[in-house]
């Protein structure tokens, strides 16, 4: 026997509002993923790495390492995670300058290792602007989009070589 269930109009337009919003990351995950494995931005990216100094590759590694990020890593789930847990600062550990290790810490370090040269030579997350102000998308989720698409592409270049 089928169960009846009420719903308030509040609860019905939050059952939308959500499907609409898993819609819409569904496909801007779908087009980051596109750009990550275009040949042209594949080869930006080696290219990337490849200036990059063997220190600076290690770091790279283990801070993807310890975000979970690996080169079979889902864009969405990525951003998800990074979203989710980018302003806890609760019982985790410091780094050598005192700062909370948090997720937004880690890939503010491996931004920095990679250097904004390297990153505006990659075009990914112009790429990703482009698409967020396509789709109507506020410029720091479109930036989170590129952020996230980047540490997916270089986990995957990582895990080629």
């Amino acid at each position: 026997m089928a169960k009846i269930v009420r719903l308030t109009e509040s609860d019905l337009t939050r059952i939308v509002k959500k499907v609409i919003k898993e819609s819409e990351e569904e496909v801007i995950s779908q087009k980051v993923e596109d750009v990550i494995d275009n040949p042209k931005v594949e080869h930006r990216i080696d290219n990337m790495l490849s200036n990059l100094s063997d220190e600076d590759l290690e770091e790279i590694q283990d801070t993807l390492s310890d975000l979970g990020i690996d080169e079979n890593s889902d864009v969405s789930e990525v951003h998800a995670k990074l979203s989710q847990h980018s302003g806890h600062h609760s019982n985790e550990e410091m780094t050598e300058s005192g700062e909370p290790s948090n997720p937004k810490h880690k890939v503010r370090e491996i931004l920095h290792s990679i250097g904004a040269g390297n990153i505006a030579a990659w075009g990914g997350v112009p790429a990703a602007i482009a698409i967020g102000s396509a789709i109507g998308m506020p410029l720091g989720f479109a930036i989170s989009w590129g952020v996230s698409g980047l540490l997916v592409g270089i986990a995957k270049a990582m895990g080629k070589k």
